[in-house]
């Protein structure tokens, strides 16, 4: 009420119609002093910006993954961890969004969507969308940002974060998520804005595409699936070495001379036959 009347006031200023009260106000009260009465009991409302510090964030990227990963990914036949794991080595652990992370996973999942709703053309294959959960590790000072009041952009990148958590969706299914945990978090880091932004650490750790260039220190090198069967591939492999040799000692020996040509016999042509009128000689 009180920033409508001084908006009165500053038109009827404007307009000359200060002197003319019943014009201006049909109370008879200038605009002028019904503000100063009333702003003292609004006091203006602050927005408070999203602390990043001691709490989960949620960023979104939208992604069109080859087919084959795409199919591995959306098969929910699959392990999820698996898949999960899949995805972000095809991300990279260097290259999370900068911007825009939220307080929820469900408004990461609209950002994501606010980006398909604005795509001039119509892709051959539905878009994945993605959403990384991270916390930020005890830090002092945080990593540069500017909160707003329900998501965080990272100015100048994170350099270590600790991703907790991935989802993602097929925009062409959007009732069907998947979800893993990473127990224990995975160490990656948000993307600077560009490649000369990075810091001193992250370039340790991160080439600039943001893949990862050594096994980070103090965890070990991620194994194979098939690591806990190596014995098991290693006994399967000798058996089927061994019968390969018992089936090649028991075949008969094969003979080295190669057999003779067979000789076709030789086909003699016909004698012409004389045209009318003419003899042979």
């Amino acid at each position: 009420m009180a920033s409508d009347k001084a908006q009165n006031a500053h038109l009827n200023a404007f307009y000359g119609l200060d002197g003319h009260r019943q014009e201006v106000y049909r109370y008879g009260e200038r605009l002028e002093q019904e503000a100063d009465d009333y702003a003292r009991h609004y006091q203006p409302v602050r927005e408070a910006g999203l602390d990043p510090a001691g709490r989960q964030l949620h960023g979104a990227a939208r992604l069109f993954l080859p087919p084959a990963l795409h199919a591995y990914v959306h098969d929910r036949t699959q392990d999820p961890s698996g898949r999960a794991a899949a995805l972000v080595e095809h991300v990279g652990h260097g290259n999370l969004p900068r911007t825009y992370w939220n307080s929820t996973r469900h408004a990461a999942f609209e950002d994501a969507y606010h980006e398909e709703l604005f795509q001039d053309a119509v892709p051959a294959q539905p878009a994945t969308h993605l959403v990384f959960t991270v916390r930020l590790p005890p830090a002092d000072p945080l990593p540069a940002f500017h909160a707003l009041p329900g998501s965080v952009d990272f100015t100048a990148g994170a350099d270590a974060v600790e991703l907790a958590a991935l989802a993602w969706r097929s925009a062409g299914q959007p009732a069907v998520t998947h979800t893993a945990a990473f127990t224990p978090p995975v160490s990656a880091a948000v993307a600077p804005r560009w490649p000369q932004d990075a810091s001193v650490a992250y370039r340790a750790r991160y080439d600039e595409a943001g893949f990862r260039l050594s096994p980070e220190a103090g965890q070990p090198a991620a194994e194979p699936a098939y690591a806990d069967r190596a014995e098991d591939i290693s006994a399967m492999a000798a058996r089927l070495m061994a019968a390969l040799a018992e089936r090649s000692r028991s075949a008969p020996p094969l003979d080295a001379s190669p057999p003779p040509p067979s000789r076709q016999p030789q086909q003699t042509s016909p004698p012409p036959t004389p045209r009318q009128g003419q003899s042979m000689r």
